[in-house]
C-alpha cells in the first residue's frame, strides 16, 4: 500500500502514511475484507494440497483476478488511511514535537550525548516518570539534582504532567 501511494503520487515519496498501523489495529475488519474477495472466488479454483502444505491450481484463473469488484476493499482502504491520516499520523507527529521539546528543554539543563538523552527519555517514560534505582547507574555523571530535573522535563513533556515523581 505504500509503494502504491508513492507511485501513484497520492503521497510524496518521502512520507509514509501509517496504514499499516490501523490495518492491524483493526486485523479483524481486514480479515472480512479479504474473506469477501476469496469467498467468492474460490468455488472457482480447483486446487490440490500438496504434502508439503503448498497449494497447486489446476485451473485457469486469472480472469477472476483480473476483474473483480474491488469495492469493499476500497472502501476500507479509505477508511484506514482516513484514520491514518486523522488519528495515527497525528499522534506521531505529536510525540515528535513532545520528543524534541524534551530533548530541547534537557538540552537547558545538562550537556549530554544523544544516545543518552534518548536513553534516558525512553527509561523515564517507561518507568512512569522516574528514573529507577537500578537504571541509576547508566546516569552517574549525573548529580541527583539533575536527575530530578530531567525527570520533571520527560514529565512536563511526554507525559503531559508536572506531578512529581513517583516514590
Amino acid at each position: 500500500i505504500h509503494y502504491l501511494l508513492a507511485r501513484t503520487h497520492v503521497t510524496p515519496p518521502s512520507v509514509i502514511v501509517p496504514v499499516s498501523a490501523v490495518m492491524l489495529a483493526r486485523r479483524a475488519e481486514y480479515d472480512q475484507v479479504l474473506e469477501r474477495f476469496s469467498t467468492a472466488v474460490m468455488p472457482l479454483v480447483d486446487y490440490e494440497l500438496e504434502a508439503d502444505g503448498s497449494l497447486l491450481v489446476t485451473n485457469e484463473t486469472a480472469d477472476h483476478y483480473r476483474y473483480f469488484d474491488a469495492t469493499p476493499m476500497a472502501e476500507a482502504l479509505h477508511r484506514w488511511l482516513d484514520e491514518a491520516l486523522h488519528t495515527e499520523l497525528r499522534g506521531e507527529l505529536d510525540f515528535l514535537v513532545r520528543y524534541q521539546d524534551t530533548k530541547a528543554a534537557m538540552a537547558n539543563i545538562i550537556d549530554m550525548p544523544d544516545h543518552l538523552v534518548d536513553l534516558f527519555i525512553k527509561i523515564v517514560t517507561s518507568n512512569g516518570g522516574s528514573l529507577s534505582k537500578r537504571k541509576r547507574e547508566e546516569f552517574v555523571m549525573l548529580s541527583d539534582d539533575e536527575v530530578s530535573a530531567l525527570e520533571g522535563v520527560v514529565r512536563r513533556h511526554m507525559l503531559g504532567t508536572n506531578a512529581a515523581a513517583p516514590q
